[in-house]
């Protein structure tokens, strides 16, 4: 069972979902990328990569990593988030795997990764 700051930490992200700024699919089609030029440079050789992204909200920067060809893992507390960021890597045809839980405590099974990010 949560604990009470997990539960209460939901309810606020699930309550301000509907008013984070999301990027439309159009945006990723036109070869937009939420990543910046930093981060990227960082990140080096996407493809055949595994990168976890914690707190991936409404999975903007997950779906640039999938779309330079890393296998994305993204975490986040918030259903709404959650739906979004499938909706949108559903109509980009690529692979992320979307999990709804707490950061701070992860499944022992979401490991193994090359990069992982916060937003």
């Amino acid at each position: 069972m949560p604990d009470k700051v997990v539960v209460q930490n939901s309810a606020y992200w699930e309550l301000l979902a509907p008013h984070r700024h999301a990027e439309p699919v159009e945006f990723f089609l036109d070869g937009g990328n939420a990543l910046t030029d930093e981060e990227m440079a960082a990140a080096g050789e996407l493809r055949g990569r595994r990168v976890l992204h914690l707190a991936c909200s409404v999975g903007d920067e997950a779906l640039s990593f999938a779309l330079h060809g890393a296998e994305v893992t993204a975490v986040d507390i918030a259903h709404p988030h959650l739906a979004t960021g499938r909706s949108k890597a559903e109509a980009l045809a690529v692979n992320v795997n979307f999990i709804r839980q707490d950061m701070m405590t992860l499944d022992p099974e979401v490991t193994g990764f090359d990069l992982i990010y916060r937003s």
